[in-house]
């Protein structure tokens, strides 16, 4: 993974693509950075809503339906046609186009922010923020790699869910943002009871205000400071009218958030539902919860005399 510069991908194809079992992928976050800065703020929420389309392909099918469609959308309008012919020249260039969702699997990095955030790990720690020679940083290294593996730092085989999706799937449930969709079925009872506990129904209604300026009401996304409006528009794109059908036993739901970071609120929803993780988004082994109806003030009507036989 690596920037749209053609100096990283000639050493890269050079070096380890020789056999062809290597693909260059692009840095998403690189990516967006470069085109922020040559379109203007009036129309740059259009062309990302175009852009994060295209990066949250499933298939290749899908990419180049979009990549067809955005360039000539972006001409139809005054305001992007220089950015079209841009967009079209530097990143769908066939070197620089696996920037999107399919090419990688469900919970991947889309960015080589953090190997480049290191570099002043090793300034400030080995080279002391001096230029060294190439002969004593290579003396360096060795030191670098010494430290590193005796950190205690896990590494993570399998999709780990974050406190902040776990803390918004929690705030959206309490705002019944969440909910599951009882679906009926012709199946048998006892096949619609194991169907039942395999699968949930969740539905995603994002709530609506009131916009003075249109009259009406509208749907607005729940956004937060971390979490981007494009990000949580791929929650409810494409959801069916009975919600998303959430596979508990596979731990998957079908959303495109889902495909691009391996979880989503849906499916930590469903766990909830199901009792199989708690508020805090940890397995629970037990439910130990006792639910009691609302205890009535006073003296229980059918209570009789302290000797009463009956």
């Amino acid at each position: 993974m690596g920037d749209a510069e053609d100096a990283q991908f000639s050493a890269f194809a050079d070096v380890l693509a020789r056999d062809s079992s290597y693909t260059y992928l692009m840095c998403f976050f690189h990516m967006l950075q470069n085109v922020q800065k040559k379109i203007s703020a009036n129309c740059r929420s259009e062309v990302l809503k175009i852009i994060y389309d295209i990066h949250f392909s499933n298939s290749e099918v899908e990419f180049l339906r979009h990549r067809d469609t955005a360039p000539m959308r972006w001409k139809d309008h005054p305001r992007t046609q220089a950015f079209s012919g841009y967009f079209e020249k530097q990143w769908l260039n066939d070197r620089y186009t696996n920037w999107h969702v399919y090419h990688t699997l469900s919970g991947n990095t889309t960015t080589n922010n953090p190997v480049e955030q290191y570099n002043k790990v090793i300034k400030r720690d080995y080279t002391l923020h001096t230029r060294t020679k190439l002969g004593m940083l290579l003396r360096l290294l060795p030191d670098c790699c010494t430290d590193e593996s005796m950190s205690q730092r896990p590494f993570h085989k399998t999709v780990k869910v974050t406190d902040r999706l776990t803390r918004r799937a929690r705030q959206m449930a309490q705002d019944n943002l969440l909910f599951e969709d009882n679906v009926h079925t012709t199946a048998p009872s006892f096949l619609a009871e194991l169907q039942r506990e395999a699968v949930v129904n969740v539905f995603s209604a994002p709530p609506r205000i009131y916009v003075e300026s249109r009259q009406r009401r509208e749907e607005y996304l729940a956004i937060t400071a971390q979490m981007g409006s494009n990000c949580a528009r791929m929650e409810v794109l494409g959801q069916p009218v009975n919600g998303w059908e959430v596979n508990i036993a596979l731990r998957w739901c079908p959303c495109k958030y889902h495909q691009k970071f391996g979880a989503c609120v849906h499916l930590l929803f469903a766990l909830s539902q199901r009792n199989y993780v708690g508020s805090n988004g940890k397995r629970m082994m037990a439910n130990r919860r006792i639910t009691r109806g609302k205890a009535i003030a006073g003296r229980p009507r059918l209570n009789g005399p302290a000797l009463s036989l009956q």
